[in-house]
Formats: structure tokens, C-alpha cells, sequence
């Protein structure tokens, strides 16, 4: 028996005990034909069945009850930090918005909600729930518009900014500007964090030291464009009734494609056709016939989360979208990558393998570092991590943004700003060397190829769910 409270136990164990003894009864009276007996002992379990009902109701009220208790003791300290806070936004003069705290403690985290208003603000207030956090976000949680009606929180954000919403999320919505619309709806500007129950005391930010994604109005409509599109694109791929195999980047298909023909020269893996592949790219791409692309879109991590998302969503709301085969491919080097098995709406995703690597990593070092029109890709373990400059040859140094240059030292594919004692890039891009690749260019080897075996394994194994 599950440990509960010692209520809880002692009502189960006392109408299990009540239960076994009445089914004895019954029984002697079955065999014995004992009729008062019989009727007696089914009136007894009918009662007990009754109360059994009673009893779950209890123990799930009283289980509810043990586990606000349990987030109560968790939550205090914030509670008391937010409230603090609170107070000092009520006595200020300096504050250009009145804000609003709210604490929202869930079974496995808590919600931090601040709301931004030049006309509005409300006590601090701490609402604890038994819930999940994002059962919470998408059933209860609620946002004030500037008239003073209120709405479901991710009915009305989520359409325009689909996210995780799980721990670590960390948004802020027009608190600079006091506000902003969303759709039809202007609401008041919110921040909102989520967190784990164990970084409480860490917790020690104000207003002006926390770093947020921030957005504007005019990057709100911006998220909102993009959304349109990828209902219309969802819309589209929809209308595709054969599998459909999608990558996260325009180059990554261009790689599959090649090593698929390999291994179709072999006989091998004959059941999965090249038609499966998304073959997408920009329009220029399409109107230039880069690798025969057919389809204008592009891809990444985030968009592709949201690809396998409106799949589910769009077969869960219409009953009459043909349930066909929708397979992601991710890179293995970035953690916001959603793994999905759903055999029941047939989407799928997976990464390649090994870990922590882009599909580029596949190929051989001989093959990645193929001189193109005097260019070619570089390694990051290439170059000098503190100096920038490449190993082999001290001239050439790696340029371009941090995120460039926090590649040096790095087992990762850098595809722009390598510049030569001239100053002139000769960083080969990826789409280049991909293109090299589809159109058989670069010789690559049976070894190479065979690391991209586990990419189809995969793929035949949904296929042959």
C-alpha cells in the first residue's frame, strides 16, 4: 500500500478489512444456499462500494491538502521576498509603472507573474496549486487586458509565442512600455519566470538585475507574421499524404539524400524513397534549382519544435487530416531539441549520433576541409582558443561575433570569418560544401557514409511501426 497519511491508511485498510470480511460471508452463503444470507451479503459490498467512493474523494482531498502543505513550506521564503517587494513598488514615487506581484506555487515549481500598469495594481498574492506547472499555465493561469476583463494567459500568448513554458523559461512582455496588444487583446506588460524549487535561494533579483528576452510591440507583430506562416506551412505539409522526413537545416537533407543514394546503390534501405525528404530552401533556391529544392522554408531547432507541435495540434483538433508518417531530424548539439514518439498521431523526431555534434561532423576531417574556389570548412579545434589564430598557420585568424569566436579550441564547424594575412574570408559556408556534397563534387568514403546508417535504421523502424 502507497504511504499516506495516517487517515488516509487507516480508512483504506478499515474498508478493505470490512470488504474481505463481507466477501466471506457472501461466499458461506453462496455455498451453504443460505438466501437472507446471500441478499444480506450483497446488500453489505454494494454499501461498501459507496463507501469506498467516499473514501478515494477523501484521501484525494486529503492527499491535495498534504501536498499544498509540502509547497507552502517551500515557497515561503519568496513569498515573503516578493511581498517585500511589493511594498517597496507601493511606497515609491519613482516608479514609472505600478507593478503587480504574483506567486504561483505548483507541484513541481513556481511561477514568479509581474504586471506592468500606469492605472492599475493589485496586492501581492501567493495562489498555490497542486498541478504541474504547465497544466497550470494552459488551464488556469490568467492575464488582465487594459479594460479589466481577464483572460486564459496561454490562449492568448501562446498562438503568437509558442514556447516550452517548463522550468528556466523567462519572458517579458512590454514592461518597458507598460503594455502592449496582443491580436485584439491590449493587456498590461508582464514579466514571467519559472522556476525550479530548489533555486529559491538563489533568488535574490530585482526589477533592474534580471536579463529577459524582451519584446516589443513591433517584435510581437513580427512573432505573430511568423505564426501565420507556420500555420500555413503546417497547413500545406498537411495536404501530403506520404511520409514526409523533415531536417532542421537546408543542409542537413542535402547530406541524408546523399548518403540514402549510397546505400541504394547497395541495395540497401530500399524501402524509404527520396521523396519522403522536405527539400526546402529560400525561394532563390528554388527559382536557381539548387539541388532540386521545391519547397520555400526555412528551418531551425525552434521552428522545427513547432513543426512536430502543429502536427500534433492540427490531427488532435481535425479528425479528417490523413494520419500520415511526419519524421524530424535534429542536429545532436543543441538541448532545446524535442525527442518525440507518438505512435498514435505517427510524429516522430530523433537526433543524429554520436552527441553534441552537427551533421557536418559525420564526414571525415579530410573531407570537411575539401578546398572549394580557394575556400574550404574549418574545425574550431583548429584554432588557437585564447589567441583566435589558426594552428597550422599563425596568418590566419578566426574574425566575426562572439559566438564565432568562442568556436576556437571547440570540436564544432565554423563556416564564416576565417580571414588570410590579406584580410580576406576564406571560411567555405555550409551550404556551399552541402551543395558540393548532393551534387557528387567531393569524394567521400564508404567510411563516412556508413555513419550515417543509424539516420535511415531510425527512420525504418517508425516507417515499420
Amino acid at each position: 500500500m502507497d504511504k499516506q497519511s495516517p487517515v488516509c491508511n487507516t480508512l483504506a485498510y478499515n474498508s478493505y478489512r470490512a470488504f474481505k470480511n463481507a466477501s466471506s460471508s457472501l461466499a458461506s452463503a453462496v455455498s451453504s444456499g443460505d438466501t437472507k444470507s446471500h441478499e444480506f451479503g450483497n446488500s453489505c459490498i454494494q454499501q461498501l462500494v459507496i463507501a469506498n467512493v467516499k473514501n478515494e474523494k477523501m484521501r484525494s482531498s486529503e492527499h491535495i491538502e498534504i501536498v499544498k502543505r509540502q509547497i507552502s513550506k517551500k515557497i515561503k521564503k519568496l513569498a515573503e521576498l516578493e511581498k517585500a517587494l511589493s511594498m517597496n513598488d507601493s511606497n515609491s514615487d519613482n516608479l514609472e509603472f505600478k507593478v503587480t506581484r504574483k506567486v504561483y506555487a505548483c507541484f513541481d515549481g513556481f511561477i514568479i507573474l509581474r504586471t506592468f500598469s500606469k492605472d492599475y495594481i493589485a496586492p501581492f498574492e501567493l495562489f498555490i496549486s497542486p498541478d504541474r506547472i504547465k497544466t497550470f499555465i494552459k488551464n488556469q493561469l490568467l492575464i488582465r487586458t487594459k479594460n479589466g476583463f481577464y483572460l486564459k494567459f496561454y490562449e492568448a500568448v501562446n498562438p503568437v509565442i509558442n514556447m516550452n513554458w517548463g522550468i528556466g523559461t523567462k519572458l517579458d512582455l512590454g514592461s518597458k512600455g507598460g503594455g502592449l496588444r496582443i491580436n485584439q487583446f491590449e493587456i498590461d506588460g508582464l514579466q514571467i519566470m519559472i522556476f525550479d524549487y530548489n533555486e529559491i535561494d538563489q533568488i535574490k533579483e530585482t526589477l533592474d538585475d534580471i536579463k529577459f528576452i524582451m519584446y516589443s510591440d513591433s517584435e510581437i507583430q513580427k512573432l505573430s507574421e511568423e505564426n501565420v506562416e507556420l500555420k500555413k506551412t503546417v497547413s500545406e505539409l498537411n495536404s501530403v499524404t506520404a511520409p514526409l522526413i523533415i531536417s532542421e537545416g537546408k543542409t542537413d537533407w542535402k547530406y541524408f539524400l546523399s548518403a540514402l543514394r549510397f546505400f541504394k546503390s547497395k541495395n540497401q534501405f530500399e524501402e524509404i524513397e527520396e521523396k519522403w525528404f522536405l527539400r526546402f530552401g529560400s525561394q532563390d533556391d528554388i527559382t536557381n534549382d539548387i539541388c532540386e529544392t521545391n519547397f520555400d522554408f526555412e528551418n531551425s531547432v525552434s521552428k522545427l519544435n513547432k513543426l512536430l507541435d502543429s502536427f500534433y495540434e492540427s490531427r488532435r483538433i481535425d479528425s479528417n487530416i490523413v494520419k500520415s508518417i511526419r519524421i524530424g531530424i535534429f542536429d545532436s548539439d543543441n538541448s532545446q531539441a524535442k525527442i518525440v514518439t507518438d505512435n498514435e498521431n505517427e510524429i516522430y523526431s530523433f537526433e543524429i549520433q554520436p552527441k553534441n555534434i552537427s551533421t557536418e561532423l559525420l564526414f571525415s576531417d579530410t573531407e570537411i576541409k575539401s578546398i572549394i574556389d580557394g575556400k574550404r570548412l574549418y574545425i574550431g579545434n583548429e584554432f588557437n582558443d585564447k589567441s583566435k589564430r589558426l594552428t597550422e598557420n599563425s596568418s590566419f585568424n578566426l574574425g566575426g561575433d562572439n559566438n564565432n569566436l568562442n568556436k576556437a579550441g571547440k570540436n564544432v564547424i565554423i563556416d564564416s570569418d576565417v580571414y588570410n594575412d590579406k584580410g580576406i574570408n576564406v571560411a567555405l559556408t555550409k551550404e556551399k560544401f552541402a551543395q558540393q556534397i548532393y551534387n557528387g563534387n567531393i569524394k567521400i568514403s564508404e567510411e563516412s557514409w556508413e555513419k550515417f546508417r543509424h539516420v535511415f535504421d531510425k527512420i525504418l523502424e517508425y516507417i515499420r511501426k
